[in-house]
């Protein structure tokens, strides 16, 4: 394979997270991704479901 990084995918790009909210604090996520005060992504965690665990 001639695609960069080679079969085995070494070099990749990863996100950078600048912070991670619980769901329910959704609108202040948002609140600090309109302040444009971040570097990189905001993360929204959803909780596990009895069906996932």
């Amino acid at each position: 394979m001639t695609a960069a990084g080679g079969e085995r995918g070494e070099h990749r790009i990863r996100p950078v997270v600048h912070r991670t909210f619980p769901l329910q604090d959704g609108p202040r996520a948002l609140a600090e991704l309109a302040s444009g005060d971040q570097f990189g992504k905001l993360v929204l965690t959803v909780p596990p479901t009895p069906a996932t665990r």
